[in-house]
């Protein structure tokens, strides 16, 4: 398995990427792509806007995974500063052909360093409870139910312990 390398999103590159990655997302999650369509404005303006924002705020968080030349994934953290000692993990994604290959674990590594390096003791995301393999994998590295997600029916929020590294 090669190594991953990480880098931070560049926008004016690779927007079209991040915005294919994000889109597919909810396709995988949900079925449909029509709240990602909706929220993200024609041509995806409005998700490019809210993306510039979090790469200028969080810009270790939101990262291009990058297998040679070839973007493969995309991975959108943060800690939280309105809620210190928390963290939320966005996004781990990964191109369909790049599943399956131990890679996810290297983006989980990143995240899991990233919210160390930000004082975190805890993570949340928030997953579709029908989207197996990604429960699948959550639970192997130790995600636990922490609730439903009020905002989309069919999602459950999960948590990370981070352990005693963290502050």
């Amino acid at each position: 398995m090669m190594p991953l390398r990480l880098a931070p999103i560049q926008l004016a590159d690779d927007f079209a990427e991040a915005y294919a990655m994000r889109r597919d997302s909810y396709r995988v999650s949900f079925g449909t792509t029509e709240s990602f369509d909706h929220d993200a404005g024609p041509a995806g303006e409005l998700y490019r806007a809210r993306l510039a924002q979090r790469c200028a705020d969080y810009p270790d968080g939101y990262m291009h995974a990058w297998l040679g030349d070839e973007i493969v994934g995309q991975l959108e953290v943060r800690h939280e500063p309105e809620l210190p000692g928390h963290g939320y993990v966005h996004l781990f994604y990964l191109l369909p052909a790049r599943r399956h290959q131990g890679l996810g674990g290297q983006l989980h590594d990143y995240a899991v360093d990233y919210l160390r390096r930000h004082g975190c003791h805890t993570a949340r995301l928030s997953v579709d409870r029908h989207n197996l393999p990604a429960l699948a994998f959550y639970r192997r590295h130790g995600w636990r139910f922490d609730g439903a997600n009020p905002k989309h029916p069919t999602t459950d929020f999960l948590r990370l312990d981070l352990g005693p590294g963290a502050a």
